[in-house]
């Protein structure tokens, strides 16, 4: 019942940088979009926990309920920026990671590992 907790946040975080992708010609577009999902799903995270604890509906139900509702959103906008630019997402990351230089690809690899180890324990 945990699993979907650590999965649908990590899966809204995903499908927001993937939307909030700016164009080619911004500087760094892909951190920019990282940066941007982490300020949108951090803020709609502070604020879930924070109206449900009013409400005194801090419940797992409740959490992965609103979660889901998240998810869901941020599915049907990144269809929408799938569908206006027709950018095929793995393409898109292989265009990124050839263009990463050495050290940015140390970086994200050291980065990855850290994150699956924190997830897996």
């Amino acid at each position: 019942m945990l699993v979907p907790l650590g999965v649908l946040p990590l899966a809204t975080y995903v499908l927001v940088a993937y939307r909030m992708l700016p164009g080619p010609d911004a500087f760094a577009p892909v951190r920019l979009a990282l940066v941007r999902a982490a300020v949108i799903v951090g803020g709609y995270a502070v604020l879930l926990v924070e109206v449900l604890s009013v409400f005194r509906a801090l419940t797992l139900p409740a959490v992965l309920a609103c979660w889901t509702l998240a998810a869901l959103a941020a599915l049907g906008a990144a269809l929408r920026q799938y569908r206006k630019n027709r950018t095929n997402p793995a393409e898109l990351l292989r265009k990124r990671w050839v263009d990463l230089a050495r050290a940015e690809r140390v970086t994200v690899c050291v980065l990855a590992v850290l994150v699956l180890a924190g997830w897996v324990t």
